[in-house]
């Protein structure tokens, strides 16, 4: 996975996850850093300089899975028939959600997930400065 710092300024880019481990320090703008996620796992990756930024990286061991748009919908097509575990993954879910599923010869039945989400507690950005309302304009 690349990281090009499209920002005009630095990041220190780092994960502690157990799937991998990694920092790219002070990386100015124009530069971009690399990496390999070689083992499965959801990496949760900061900047230690920008504590509002964090991006999750899901590496998974099968090539069966969907991201969701935002109505939340997913069909994976062509499974071979068997039985398969269907997850779901979300940062904000309060349990974990999978169930057991069986597709055979003529497809899978459809199914959903009721999904219990935790607050949104991230830090946000800093808004950029407002325009100062207080002082009167040179008209005037």
């Amino acid at each position: 996975m690349r990281f090009p710092n499209r920002d005009k300024v630095e990041h220190h880019v780092y994960s502690l996850s157990e799937a991998k481990k990694f920092e790219f320090p002070l990386y100015k703008p124009g530069k971009a850093e690399e990496i390999t996620f070689d083992r499965p796992g959801v990496v949760i990756v900061g900047c230690s300089i920008h504590d509002w930024m964090a991006a999750y990286v899901v590496v998974l061991a099968t090539p069966w899975f969907a991201v969701t748009p935002a109505d939340g919908a997913a069909t994976l097509h062509h499974l071979p028939p068997g039985r398969y575990r269907a997850e779901v993954w979300q940062p904000r879910l309060a349990e974990s959600v999978m169930r057991e599923v069986v597709v055979t010869e003529n497809a899978a039945e459809p199914f959903s997930f009721q999904l219990r989400l935790r607050a949104d507690l991230r830090r946000r950005a800093p808004l950029p400065a407002a325009a100062d309302t207080t002082k009167p304009d040179s008209h005037g």
